[in-house]
């Protein structure tokens, strides 16, 4: 899973600039942890470009990669929706440590707190 991880970043830094870079980086940071907010409950992103979760109780799952700088991803089960791309922003606290991530659609922004 590490050596994975590390082609990505390795490819999406040359590839694709720093806006996909960045993005990579942070995706790297929570990978196998819980994301929640109020809706979402128990979410998780993988490294093998799947994800899952609990939104007001009904339990999802999906794929996800990045594309041009964003996280985009598309549910396949329990909530199916067509793959949507958001841009994804680090919410650090004064010592640097990833505590939640804002995801933008457009005009809304959703956080999830990470555990």
């Amino acid at each position: 899973m590490g050596k994975l991880l590390t082609i990505i970043g390795v490819v999406t830094s040359l590839c694709c600039g720093s806006a996909l870079a960045e993005t990579s980086e942070t995706v790297q940071e929570i990978l196998g942890r819980t994301l929640e907010n109020d809706n979402v409950k128990n979410a998780h992103i993988y490294a093998d470009g799947t994800l899952d979760g609990v939104f007001n109780g009904i339990s999802y799952a999906g794929n996800w990669s990045l594309d041009s700088g964003k996280f985009c991803r598309e549910l396949t089960r329990g909530l199916l929706g067509e793959r949507t791309c958001l841009e994804l922003t680090p919410v650090r606290d004064l010592t640097g440590a990833l505590i939640a991530i804002n995801f933008r659609a457009s005009d809304v922004v959703t956080r999830f707190e990470l555990r």
